[in-house]
């Protein structure tokens, strides 16, 4: 093995860089070099396990309301296409004229029968073209600007990648990490395209001397306390400590806005449902009153 040849044990880490990120990597090297590799693994622990429940919030969040749409079109379809048309029958032959709600519906459900399938396979191509797309640099850089600007979305972004800057610089600084290469490795660990980009505009800000805190106030992604928190840490020499309250803070704001999100999205897919079925209740009443009114 690479240790056995006497490798250390980051040299060893590096050569196997699917395996392991290069956060890992840099703090196992920084650990090293400064005699405290139990402490820093330990760090290492912490904040995988940190980082392993925000994702699954985020996915949460982000998963959540598309399935409970998925189930509210199926059951939309299910009611046009199985329920509507069986009372569509009882009209036929009775001379009543459908009103258009209920000659809409039934066309619609027409429609869904002869051509399901090409609908189903136009919808297939287009995510699969979407999927694709979002896969290319141009394509996330998009899809993580749009993310960040959507009502209901774009504050759990926002506050998903001040907690995951925080968190993985802080664990850096920590860990004895200069401060430009905690910057590279945070830019590629982001998990967010706008987010690398803003970094790499920091890095190469304080590169040519800027401050930290200026250079974060600068790139406009994060939240002033963010930026607030770093000044005071550059100004007293704990912006590690500081920012790993900050980045405390941020997870317990990630849980109350995926709350909120459950909270907003919930009630407004229960509304549309609600509206279906009564546009499905108003198509079958209104000739069934017509019948009524001719009997």
């Amino acid at each position: 093995t690479d240790l056995e040849t006497g490798d250390s044990l980051s040299k060893a880490l590096s050569r196997h860089p699917k395996a392991f990120p290069p956060i890992m990597i840099n703090m196992v090297e920084a650990g090293e070099a400064g005699g405290v590799l139990d402490e820093v693994l330990n760090r290492v622990s912490e904040h995988f396990e940190k980082e392993s429940a925000l994702n699954r919030k985020v996915k949460s969040a982000m998963t959540s309301p598309i399935i409970t749409i998925v189930i509210m079109i199926a059951i939309t379809i299910g009611l046009i296409m199985g329920v509507l048309p069986t009372f569509a029958g009882m009209f036929e032959g009775t001379g009543v004229e459908l009103p258009g709600i209920t000659q809409f519906l039934l066309n619609f459900a027409d429609f869904l029968k002869k051509y399901i399938i090409y609908v189903i396979l136009t919808i297939a191509v287009v995510v699969f073209a979407l999927s694709a797309y979002i896969r290319t640099p141009a394509g996330r850089l998009q899809k993580d600007t749009l993310m960040m600007r959507m009502p209901l979305f774009g504050p759990i972004t926002l506050k998903t990648v001040a907690s995951r800057f925080t968190r993985t610089f802080s664990t850096l600084m920590a860990s004895g990490v200069p401060m430009l290469q905690c910057l590279e490795i945070t830019s590629r660990v982001a998990g967010n395209a706008v987010a690398e980009v803003k970094l790499k505009e920091v890095s190469e800000a304080v590169r040519n001397g800027m401050p930290l805190g200026q250079s974060l106030d600068r790139s406009g992604l994060f939240p002033p306390m963010v930026v607030q928190m770093t000044i005071i840490g550059e100004e007293t020499g704990s912006v590690d400590a500081l920012l790993t309250k900050v980045a405390e803070f941020y997870d317990q704001e990630v849980d109350i806005a995926v709350g909120n999100l459950t909270a907003a999205i919930t009630p407004l897919i229960t509304i549309v449902l609600a509206v279906v079925v009564c546009m499905i209740l108003l198509a079958v009443m209104l000739p069934m009153a017509k019948m009524m009114e001719i009997m």
